[in-house]
């Protein structure tokens, strides 16, 4: 029997840019379902950036994205372009990562996205958590950059083609560029957070209590049956 593939590191798989869609959210738009998420999706793919990332906690992210992924005109091939999400983190309180929840939320996200596979999936927020956590994941990672309209992504393409350059091979302006991504992130990036300029990001702290009463408990809304999932209580708490 042939051994298999060498897994790749992480490193070696993702694409050099990618493009996160928490701002499909809520919490950064009045009215997501309303942005211009078809026309973002599709000039990202025009400039290469064929990475997705997005999150079951970022509200309808996960359905926006999918949707707009299958209203494209040609509609991409799905081995076209990179999808990342994650799993675990339910609410601001509230976190599970169990090998029943995580089952259940990564069968919810091939739903929504409308694929039958995913290429990348983090366990969300872990900082927040103990490592103690019933199947916690050793390895997490990070997302980066989201946008909220087509002339944002258009200014950030600009800004990755003339700052940090697509050239291999060694770069004798290194510092010159350093100083222009020094002046952009403090003169435009920086101010354009406004109230979150101050907000902290990180883990609740030592006082941060996991809200999540029964972790392993799906909800019964036919994700796992049709995905012929159904948890087994003895081996999945």
């Amino acid at each position: 029997m042939a051994s298999a593939a060498p897994r790749k590191r992480l490193s070696q798989v993702l694409p050099p840019l990618i493009l996160g869609t928490a701002t499909f959210n809520a919490q950064y738009n009045d009215d997501p379902a309303h942005m211009p998420c078809l026309d973002i999706v599709r000039r990202a793919l025009e400039h290469d950036i064929a990475a997705f990332d997005t999150s079951p906690y970022y509200g309808p992210s996960e359905t926006l994205l999918g949707g707009a992924l299958r209203a494209l005109t040609p509609r991409p091939p799905r081995d076209g372009y990179f999808l990342i999400t994650k799993a675990g983190r339910i609410a601001a309180d509230e976190f599970d990562y169990s090998p029943a929840w995580i089952r259940y939320s990564v069968c919810r996200s091939l739903e929504r996205l409308g694929t039958s596979y995913l290429d990348l999936v983090y366990a969300h927020d872990v900082e927040f958590v103990s490592p103690a956590e019933d199947g916690l994941p050793e390895r997490v990672g990070v997302s980066v950059m989201g946008v909220s309209a087509v002339d944002e992504l258009d200014e950030t393409w600009a800004l990755w083609k003339s700052v940090v350059g697509l050239a291999s091979g060694a770069d004798s302006d290194a510092a010159r560029r350093r100083d222009k991504i020094a002046r952009v992130v403090e003169g435009d990036m920086w101010p354009g957070l406004a109230e979150w300029r101050d907000y902290a990001w990180g883990s609740g702290g030592q006082g941060f209590t996991n809200k999540r009463a029964n972790r392993g408990e799906v909800p019964a809304d036919g994700v796992m049956e049709r995905w012929s999932k159904i948890p087994n209580p003895t081996q999945d708490q």
